[in-house]
């Protein structure tokens, strides 16, 4: 009987026991999530909003409605001008692999447009294998000429 509770014990132990690896700043994960900031300022250059939101999780979309975040593009655009340039100023990223898994990336740019230039931040994480942005916040010096 004691084999049996002994057996019992360490099956609920194993079973139970969740195994993750977690990585910070790897280099790998910053590209694969590059590859979404370049596509969104590619579009975002060219004015094809509705691409861009398309990157966006619904996880965004259930704080912020499309409308809401097509007049921020367009704001930018109106008071910044059109896009010329970005460069990454800073990123962390945060992946666990395992029982647990969960990817989070943290993007800031420095964006080059006509008028003014704007450092943007761009969260995201990864769902069902994709990354999605769940998070775009646009800073302005609203003193700068």
């Amino acid at each position: 009987m004691r084999k049996f509770f002994t057996l019992i014990f360490l099956s609920t132990f194993l079973i139970s026991c969740q195994i993750n690896s977690t990585s910070s700043n790897r280099e790998s994960d910053k590209r694969e999530a590059e590859k979404i900031t370049n596509e969104f300022y590619n579009y975002l250059e060219k004015k094809e909003f509705e691409n861009a939101a398309n990157l966006f999780s619904e996880k965004f979309f259930a704080v912020t409605d499309k409308d809401k975040l097509y007049e921020i593009f367009n704001a930018t655009l109106n008071d910044c001008g059109n896009l010329t340039d970005f460069s990454i100023v800073d990123w962390s990223t945060f992946v666990v692999k395992g029982t647990n898994p969960k990817s989070e990336y943290l993007f800031y740019y420095k964006v080059s447009r006509e008028k003014k230039e704007t450092l943007e931040e761009i969260g995201m994480i990864k769902e069902n294998d994709s990354i999605k942005i769940v998070s775009y916040h646009v800073s302005v010096d609203r003193l700068s000429a």
